[in-house]
């Protein structure tokens, strides 16, 4: 098969830079340094060096100190010569000529991907496709080995993947390889704490990562312990995530049942959030009720909901379902009595931080923010140390700090 060689290749790429003023030091381009080089035609540093020093020697390149773009300290930079210019000419007659398309050769997010695969040896393309199961950029150092520079980086080292490389690696991909870099990418985001700005986005990512790579148990305990959290932040990606997570074991299976029924109500899935009740109801019949007056608000039947709440017979949960209901339809002076009814068991920390916040925001309503302050205080006692700044958060949003 006729193709270009790497002296070839480097000159093409140097040309999609011959605007570049061979007098300005300052803001060059980290694609032109020796190791955006080797990164944009994937081959090793070494390589890199011992080809551009050919390519002096023959009078094509020039090489030059220089401030790169985002950089701290001055690196060698390259730039074609009238030589070179004149070369990549000649060069990209050749290529037309044999039916290469260059472009695509160094553009790698416009190659088949399964060609890239091929030409790859498998530490390599473990690599690459690792970089490109992650969703956000991470430090090239923190990925697995590479022998060539496969992974295409910022001069900060981050990884920067196109997301057309991205998802034809992943159609490429056979499901083994594919669940090998899904997995390395939950084990990441397991311990780092510096990419993401919160525990809880982190979390996010992991469970992503985890329902790919078939780590379904993983996947379902990181659901129940983080359930709140997931629910409070949920949007369209989480409740993907959760539609993908079919076999769940039966230790978790209310917690992620909630969290999809959730997600789907959040998303406006109703289909999915009546199957996933249905569901329920072989685990925990009374909550299955409660999350189906859920769905019946959802749906704009508010009496409906309330009737069959009114239905359930000693249910805490849905006693502070109806309080709650009546005050979102702005029915306080119901509301109210309602919680007056409500008997909290001992040791339900759940219920009794609902309450206090319930009666927080009637306080507020009826103009007693001092009295709302109590309660929300109260409720702050009473709640785990890491629901205290969920308790916080809710205070700011009465306007109560």
């Amino acid at each position: 098969m006729v193709t270009l060689s790497i002296g070839q290749r480097i000159i093409m790429h140097l040309n999609r830079f011959k605007m570049t003023d061979p007098s300005e030091i300052y803001n060059i381009p980290w694609d032109l340094t020796q190791d955006g080089i080797a990164t944009s035609i994937r081959i090793s540093r070494a390589h890199a060096s011992i080809e551009l020093k050919k390519l002096r020697e023959s009078g094509n390149v020039e090489e030059r100190q220089t401030h790169i773009k985002g950089g701290k300290v001055k690196r060698k930079s390259y730039l074609l010569t009238p030589a070179g210019m004149s070369e990549s000419v000649r060069i990209r007659k050749y290529a037309e000529d044999n039916g290469i398309d260059v472009d695509a050769l160094l553009d790698l997010k416009r190659q088949d991907a399964n060609i890239i695969l091929e030409n790859l040896d498998a530490t390599d393309s473990y690599a690459l496709g690792t970089a490109c199961a992650f969703r956000v950029p991470v430090p090239v150092s923190s990925l697995p080995r590479s022998v060539k520079l496969v992974i295409p980086a910022d001069v900060s080292g981050l990884t920067v993947i196109d997301e057309r490389l991205r998802d034809n690696m992943m159609r490429a991909a056979d499901p083994a390889a594919k669940a090998s870099w899904h997995s390395y990418a939950a084990d990441y985001w397991m311990e780092d704490t510096e990419i993401l700005g919160s525990d809880i986005e982190r979390h996010h990512e992991r469970l992503y990562h985890l329902v790919e790579s078939g780590r379904t148990r993983e996947a379902c305990k990181l659901i129940s312990a983080n359930m709140y959290d997931l629910i409070a932040t949920a949007n369209d990606d989480l409740h993907d995530t959760l539609l993908r997570l079919d076999i769940v074991p039966a230790k978790f299976a209310v917690d992620v049942l909630s969290a999809r029924v959730e997600t789907d109500l959040i998303s406006g899935d109703i289909d999915d959030a009546e199957n996933t009740i249905e569901k329920m109801r072989e685990y925990d019949s009374a909550l299955a009720e409660i999350y189906g007056s859920d769905l019946m608000l959802a749906e704009g039947d508010a009496e409906g909901a309330l009737n069959l709440l009114r239905g359930m017979e000693d249910s805490v949960s849905a006693d502070l379902r109806i309080a709650r209901i009546l005050f979102d339809l702005g029915r306080f002076n119901e509301s109210e009595k309602a919680l007056e009814n409500v008997r909290i068991p001992p040791g339900d920390i759940s219920a009794s931080i609902e309450r206090f916040v319930l009666m927080a925001k009637l306080d507020v309503r009826n103009g007693n923010p001092q009295q709302a302050v109590v309660r929300m205080m109260k409720a702050r006692a009473t709640a785990p140390d890491k629901e205290k700044k969920k308790i916080d958060l809710m205070m700011k949003e009465l306007g109560l700090n």
